[in-house]
């Protein structure tokens, strides 16, 4: 009686453990959602001159939606902030 006690509360504190383990700290099985920012500089490829006020439009490569957008600074830089983990196309 005693050993099948003790295999019982080992077998019981193994699947505990075992629970307990779970992939990504409980996230979805789809994997974690990153975010990240895309940062840039627009230039003319014949001057090399920075584009002011260029528009810049991320699309999701499967749907072609607009995921984002932005209109460059007069440096021709551009920040596009909160980006999810995907593929996507940068169009200007």
């Amino acid at each position: 009686m005693k050993k099948f006690l003790l295999l019982f509360f080992c077998t019981l504190s193994l699947s505990f453990q075992l629970s307990a383990q779970q992939w990504g700290g409980g996230r979805p099985a789809s994997g974690p959602s990153i975010v990240g920012n895309i940062t840039g500089t627009i230039q003319d490829s014949v001057n090399k001159v920075p584009v002011e006020f260029a528009t810049v439009v991320l699309l999701d490569t499967k749907t072609q939606k607009q995921v984002n957008g932005i209109v460059t600074e007069t440096d021709g830089s551009f920040k596009l902030q909160g980006i999810k983990t995907g593929t996507y196309d940068l169009m200007l």
